[in-house]
């Protein structure tokens, strides 16, 4: 059979509703240039699941008509999508694919999937959806092969693209849909390819189901949902599609004994279960992290750091504001400011043990310092302890040096008791994380919060904890994922231990004067 007799076969199986006139017609397509939801009024699609359905009109069901108007309304750029399967999400991206290329006379819409397979058929899906528009609706087709298809008079043109080492490069597209993106083998140097399209007003969706921890998407993902990239995070549960219940969810269950990772990846009920654990041993109990889970709370206030009216990155959440009749310390693990690792501090409250504040940031270690200090004095100057390894640890300290917030009062010393025993300023400023206090300091943190001697509401911190595991008989991240908020959680709970505030009283003025104890002592409140 010729591909145009096919293709007459298919568009006489289309019900397109009564005859419209030609200036209804008219009417029509200027209401469906403008509006995508009722482009997908004239949508035919079907399930290759259920053939026997053969061809229906496009659902509208809730969480799709959500995300059909924020992909098109909200002024989104970068979209970040953890869905369960066969919830419809697919089909919608398909479809807004194809009505960018119909309607914006240009557009350049890139489809990026893991490999060549994957992207035809997501192409496939654009081109059968446009066969079964009305005759009226469809636009004149140049080339239409496996991998593009054409409008040749618009300018426009959808291409479909495996996830290579160079896919996306010297494009700038309208539109790029990384369909499946945390199965994507080059799901980060593509991303990288991709700046031109967001730096010419150009929208990027990253959608997928979950993959494991520690890929790009996860890392997008999560930082999205902590306010720390550009992108938006949503997440689809297996629940968004109706007609599914928990006897739905049960009998479904029973097709994947003895694969509980692969089903919680496929039909998540939330995200936390989507990016559960494939490698390791949790390193925190499910208790615990179910218990803090449902703890989590909105930041009271967010403060975004800028300099010269220049924007920094990343974040000061506060979920508890600092009150004069209590003091505060605060643990921090730096990083270099580069790509990867984020310096984190988290602030916590010395008598309830409450995590009441959480920076984190891509920062350099000077810039750090001076934000640092600044949050740290407001909450009645805070008591800190940063980690000294490496050289950003060093950078750190002389920057708090030379800004003046570095004397035994406002930063914990390794060496002070032995200072004030031999009369001389204390010299060794700052944490030091090695192979004989790590394992200690991690089971303190988590016997802190397994005992309710700590709460944290923040769920990036409780995140990280999620994917903190035990490989090979050492506590560490998962493979791909950070620890960065675990290590400072730590760290602020063992200078916590380490700080004691005696009362007195100088010339009619109320101070406090902080006493630091020996390393080996430990006090719970």
């Amino acid at each position: 059979m010729t591909t145009t007799r096919r293709r007459a076969r298919v568009l006489e199986q289309v019900d397109t509703g009564p005859a419209l006139s030609f200036d209804e017609r008219i009417v029509a397509l200027a209401d469906v240039s403008v509006d995508f939801e009722r482009f997908l009024s004239y949508v035919k699609i079907d399930d290759p699941n259920d053939p026997s359905r053969g061809l229906f009109s496009w659902l509208p069901w809730q969480h799709l008509r959500e995300l059909a108007r924020m992909l098109v309304y909200s002024g989104i750029q970068m979209l970040c999508i953890l869905k369960a399967r066969q919830i419809g999400v697919s089909w919608l991206l398909a479809a807004y694919a194809l009505w960018k290329a119909m309607f914006f006379p240009g557009s350049l819409v890139i489809l990026l999937s893991q490999g060549q397979t994957e992207a035809q058929e997501l192409l496939d899906k654009c081109r059968r959806i446009h066969r079964r528009l009305p005759p009226w609706m469809q636009v004149y087709v140049g080339k239409d092969n496996t991998d593009e298809l054409e409008f040749t008079k618009l300018g426009s043109r959808i291409s479909a693209l495996p996830s290579t080492e160079r896919a996306g490069r010297s494009f700038t597209a309208t539109l790029i849909i990384c369909d499946e993106h945390a199965f994507h083998p080059y799901a980060e140097g593509n991303f990288a390819a991709m700046e031109p399209t967001i730096n010419n007003g150009g929208q990027i969706v990253s959608c997928s189901t979950a993959n494991g921890v520690g890929n790009f998407f996860h890392k997008t993902y999560t930082e999205a949902k902590a306010g720390l990239n550009n992108f938006t995070a949503r997440f689809y549960s297996t629940f968004a599609r109706p007609g599914r219940n928990e006897a739905w969810y049960q009998r479904t269950l029973r097709n994947y004994t003895g694969r509980m990772d692969l089903f919680h990846q496929e039909y998540p009920r939330n995200d936390e279960e989507a990016f559960r654990l494939t490698a390791g041993i949790p390193y925190f109990e499910a208790e615990v992290l179910e218990r803090l889970r449902t703890g989590i709370r909105t930041p009271i206030r967010v403060i975004e750091p800028t300099a010269a009216g220049i924007a920094l990155g990343g974040y000061l959440h506060i979920f508890e504001e600092p009150s004069p009749g209590e003091r505060y310390v605060c643990g921090v693990d730096i990083s270099y400011g580069l790509e990867g690792d984020n310096t984190v501090a988290q602030i916590i409250n010395w008598r309830t043990g409450l995590h009441v504040a959480s920076a984190v940031g891509k920062w350099r270690p000077e810039v750090a310092a001076d934000l640092l200090a600044q949050w740290c004095e407001y909450y009645r100057r805070a008591y800190m302890g940063p980690e000294a390894n490496g050289g950003g640890g060093q950078y750190f300290l002389r920057r708090l040096q030379a800004i003046g917030y570095y004397d035994s009062s406002v930063l914990y010393y390794r060496d002070l008791e032995e200072a004030r025993r031999k009369g001389r300023p204390p010299e060794d400023a700052g944490w030091i994380t090695d192979g004989s206090n790590r394992p200690l300091m991690l089971d303190e943190l988590e016997e802190a919060l397994r005992r309710g001697f700590s709460v944290t509401y923040d769920e990036f911190t409780i995140g990280e904890m999620g994917t903190f595991t035990m490989i090979r008989g050492k506590a560490q991240a998962a493979p791909g994922c950070n620890d960065d908020s675990v290590l400072s959680y730590a760290i602020g709970w063992q200078v916590r231990q380490r700080v004691r505030w005696t009362l007195e009283r100088t010339r009619g003025w109320s101070n406090m004067r902080r006493r630091t104890v020996g390393a080996g002592t430990h006090a719970y409140p």
